[in-house]
């Protein structure tokens, strides 16, 4: 099995519960989702401590990957939350897909900025493929795919704080 790693921090302008409270609000989901070019989209559960959701979304990769991961898959992805305490709120995520090797786990913090005006949201997580001979290229290739999806989901939540 090969792994790769990857870690992002997502500043905001915001606060610690305004920014948790968004990122598990059921109808930000389905938008933020749809915007990351997600089809058949489903918020099974959204609430402060758990949320669960499923889409199915174009892998859009090399060769070498695609014949591994196909055309498309369809992704289940839950995070599970800890309630607030003086640092912030503490969770994990799992992304699974259909009929893929491949599984994402990780750790997510909102906690305050420096400054203690706004926050920081700092994802860590592990990308596994359970794959011969190309595994690691395959790992190595979801983690940053997911990095540059984690990125632009940073910026569609900026924008739906800043506009509601």
């Amino acid at each position: 099995m090969a792994t790769a790693e990857f870690r992002i921090a997502c500043a905001y302008e915001q606060d610690v519960a305004t920014v948790h409270r968004v990122v598990t609000d059921p109808d930000f989901l389905a938008a933020k989702l749809r915007a990351g070019g997600g089809r058949d989209v489903e918020v099974v559960r959204a609430s402060a401590s758990e949320v669960e959701t499923r889409r199915t979304i174009a892998t859009d990769l090399p060769a070498f990957a695609r014949a591994v991961l196909g055309e498309t898959t369809r992704l289940t992805q839950v995070e599970r939350w800890e309630e607030a305490g003086p640092a912030g709120h503490r969770g994990t995520f799992s992304v699974r897909g259909s009929n893929t090797p491949v599984t994402i786990d990780g750790t997510s913090e909102i906690v305050p900025d420096a400054a203690g005006t706004g926050c920081q949201v700092l994802i860590n997580g592990t990308v596994r493929a359970r794959v011969p001979v190309v595994g690691g290229r395959v790992a190595a290739l979801v983690a940053r795919r997911t990095e540059e999806a984690i990125e632009a989901e940073r910026a569609f939540t900026a924008d739906w704080i800043k506009n509601r």
